[in-house]
């Protein structure tokens, strides 16, 4: 074979890679964009969600602090416009990381067994007032799970693109 032909050969190999590769790059940086797209969308998900996660857990600390007072000095009312614990379950098992999932399931079981403890086994002040002992095992248990969910949170909001 000819030296020219050779040349030839490879010149054509350039050009088609060069008009090949010229084809290709739109559609790759299409979906480049695309897939970036779709992590930004996802990180934004997860981060309103750790956010009412967060919000939750708070509500959930006041509800403890005024369960476990034997007077009337916290007030028993709360935020009404918390997202469902159901709906954010749902929302935590698609979309947080499995450290936030378990926080999320003890918790849950903790708070549980603490609505259990205040209406089935309340203590009394002196004025009357129903409460949960603070030093109660029930009591401590539920302020381990939030602390501990609040935890996991923090963890998470570092690291919102983390999924195990």
């Amino acid at each position: 074979m000819k030296v020219e032909t050779v040349v030839q050969l490879g010149s054509i190999a350039v050009a088609a890679l060069g008009l090949v590769t010229t084809m290709l790059a739109p559609i790759l940086s299409g979906r480049l964009a695309h897939r970036q797209a779709q992590a930004t969308d996802l990180r934004a998900l997860r981060m309103a969600l750790f956010l009412d996660i967060g919000e939750y857990a708070e509500e959930a600390w006041r509800r403890l602090k005024a369960l476990t007072a034997s007077n009337e000095e916290h007030d028993r009312s709360g935020l009404t416009d918390l997202v469902h614990p159901l709906r954010l379950t749902a929302r935590i098992s698609l979309l947080a990381p499995r450290d936030v999932r378990d926080a999320w399931r003890d918790f849950l079981e903790a708070e549980d067994r603490l609505r259990w403890e205040w209406y089935e086994n309340p203590d009394v002040d002196p004025e009357g007032t129903i409460y949960v002992d603070p030093a109660d095992p029930v009591a401590l248990r539920t302020a381990e799970a939030l602390r501990g969910l609040q935890q996991s949170l923090r963890a998470a909001v570092i690291n919102p693109d983390r999924r195990d």
